[in-house]
């Protein structure tokens, strides 16, 4: 018969991997989103997008609520991203070829 510690010990770990199995789940719905969002950059600027994720993933992951910091964090390095590269392309692009306003 399991002691009383033993089942204790065994339905705390089993809580805690359903708990971070939902938070990774919920971070890649979101980084899904976040990709959708963002699909031109993903066309135009894959890798930077990416890597932008990963450090908002690997950021949330320190805290003790990464399904609560992901989102937001995931948000803002992708459009810092967008706007770099936004950025780049303007200053590229002939100035015959700019739209006006640019």
């Amino acid at each position: 018969m399991k002691s009383i510690t033993s089942l204790i010990l065994n339905r705390v770990q089993m809580k805690t991997s359903f708990l971070h199995r939902n938070t990774i789940e919920a971070i890649a719905k979101v980084r899904a989103l976040v990709e959708r969002e963002f699909s031109i950059l993903l066309e135009r600027q894959p890798r930077l997008l990416r890597q932008a994720l990963n450090e908002a993933e690997a950021i949330a992951w320190q805290t003790g609520y990464p399904h609560l910091v992901f989102p937001s964090l995931a948000l803002e390095k992708a459009r810092a991203v967008a706007t770099r590269e936004s950025r780049q392309r303007t200053t590229r692009q002939p100035a015959s070829r700019r739209t006006p306003g640019e």
